[in-house]
């Protein structure tokens, strides 16, 4: 959902002219407007983003736009940035591991009563894997098989996307914002005990 406010330098008053919401290909159109001009200024703000994506701060704060009078309608592009959720595996020393399977899951159930029903499988690089795109929902991670040498982590990260008070989304766990929409499990090496006796034991 998109805004249109018109400033008046003089004054310094904005008004909201429009608030409009994309067509399927994304596309709206402003019209009746006086041209851009040293008496007004145009800024686009967005007030809601489509479900996977977040509000840039540009967008957030008004994206300066210039109205023309002449036949040539300028166009701007907005572009919407999706929820960035990257999931990282390292080693109890905190370095990036690759490889093993892990399992992402969806709640359709309630925080109270969930109900995680398997989306999709992926195996992480030494760079992560990026789970970005995501709509709102609660969220867990399972690892499946752990790397060569390693024991798997039994224990789930369950994160959740989610809007914030000023409209933006971010990935929170345990209701506390995850910087960069960063999320990490350590995995440790695997030790076995190997003890020789003779027939008597």
């Amino acid at each position: 959902v998109l805004q249109l406010l018109r400033k008046n330098t003089s004054t310094n008053k904005t008004d909201v002219l429009y608030e409009t919401t994309t067509d399927n290909q994304g596309l709206t159109t402003f019209g009746n407007l006086i041209a851009t001009s040293s008496a007004y200024e145009y800024y686009v703000k967005e007030i809601e983003a489509p479900d996977g994506y977040t509000i840039s701060p540009e967008l957030l704060e008004g994206k300066r736009v210039y109205a023309d009078t002449s036949s040539n309608t300028p166009v701007t592009t907005i572009e919407n940035e999706p929820v960035n959720v990257t999931f990282k595996k390292t080693n109890a020393a905190g370095n990036a591991l690759s490889g093993g399977l892990f399992s992402l899951y969806e709640n359709n159930g309630t925080a109270t009563n969930p109900n995680y029903a398997f989306l999709r499988g992926f195996v992480p690089t030494s760079e992560g894997f990026d789970l970005s795109g995501l709509g709102d929902g609660q969220y867990r991670i399972r690892e499946t098989s752990a790397p060569s040498g390693y024991q798997i982590n039994l224990t789930p990260i369950d994160f959740e996307i989610k809007k914030n008070s000023d409209a933006t989304r971010s990935v929170f766990v345990n209701d506390e914002v995850v910087s960069d929409g960063l999320l990490q499990l350590k995995d440790y090496r695997g030790s076995a005990l190997l003890k020789k006796s003779d027939e008597s034991g």
